[in-house]
């Protein structure tokens, strides 16, 4: 299939990418740009390949869930207008896949390449303060918590984009064990001798195969609450004016189509198994109940 979110790795240069914050003592074992990602590569356009291909990327590809919870929550942040870097999935081409290999040697077969924040740093007070900040942050928190974000908030200051949120790797509650099991599933192999408990992988199936627990409204209220005095005591705004923009989002999502939703599974099922892609399905369907649910009673 074509899709302006797929690229091909024979169209870049891929150069090791290590993260200044880790140790200098270990920049082959970590060198994360985000840590836990795995290695990591910098990957610059040919000057051959096509035009209007982005030109630098942060490219990540150790770990199985990474790159469909990047582009997942990337593409559903572009549908909100809700500031964070485009995510793109690789094609690997045949001479590239020495490039994609675990520790281990095993092949990576889920690569995703993360527009390159040029410049990306810590805000300053100052810049926490300004009102497009305070607006940024608030749609972040809403966002992790209708996404089932595990990790820490990632935000930071790019001359270009003001303040942006990154890093959405550990989302959707779906993990690089999460998508073995969905891949052994989708192939019929069974995890005989594996190493693997017996409790663990129920545990798996079941989250493949039941509905989420969907959030309540009053938890989401109270998510709102707590998460806009967050933001409130960080940039300096009211906490009313936080929760406006969170709620915002929730509108927004609301008036998202099942065709808006299925034109992003549609890209991700060229690479991951089906038990995972309805995961992800039922777990935006859920969230654009609830967001529409919300603004009903909030309007």
């Amino acid at each position: 299939m074509d899709s302006p979110y797929i690229l091909n790795t024979a169209d870049y240069v891929f150069e090791r990418y290590y993260d200044s914050r880790e140790s200098e003592e270990k920049p082959a074992r970590r060198g994360t740009y985000i840590y836990g990602s795995g290695r990591l590569y910098k990957a610059h356009r040919r000057k051959n390949a096509p035009e209007g291909l982005p030109q630098l990327l942060l490219v990540k590809y150790q770990y199985k869930h990474i790159a469909g919870n990047e582009f997942l929550y990337s593409r559903l942040t572009e549908l909100l207008r809700v500031s964070a870097p485009v995510a793109y999935l690789f094609r690997i081409d045949e001479k590239d896949r020495r490039k994609f290999v675990t520790d281990a040697g095993i092949p990576c077969t889920r690569v995703v390449g993360i527009e390159w924040l040029d410049g990306l740093r810590k805000p300053t007070t100052s810049e926490l303060s300004h009102k497009e900040s305070a607006t940024v942050l608030s749609e972040s928190y809403l966002l992790s918590t209708l996404f089932g974000y595990t990790d820490a908030i990632q935000y930071g200051y790019v001359p270009s984009k003001g303040l942006c949120a990154y890093d959405f790797a550990e989302s959707f509650n779906v993990s690089d064990f999460i998508v073995s099991v969905a891949d052994a599933f989708d192939s019929g192999i069974v995890f005989r001798d594996s190493g693997i408990s017996a409790d663990a992988l129920k545990v798996a199936e079941l989250f493949l195969e039941k509905n989420p627990p969907e959030l309540s409204i009053d938890v989401l209220k109270e998510s709102i609450k707590r998460d806009s005095e967050s933001v409130a005591g960080l940039t300096g705004h009211s906490q009313i004016e936080c929760g406006e923009a969170m709620e915002a989002v929730l509108k927004r999502f609301a008036t998202l189509s099942e065709e808006d939703i299925e034109n992003i599974l549609f890209v991700l099922q060229e690479f991951y198994p089906s038990g995972l892609i309805n995961r992800y399905r039922v777990c935006l369907d859920s969230t654009r109940k609830i967001s529409m649910i919300f603004s009903q009673k909030t309007s």
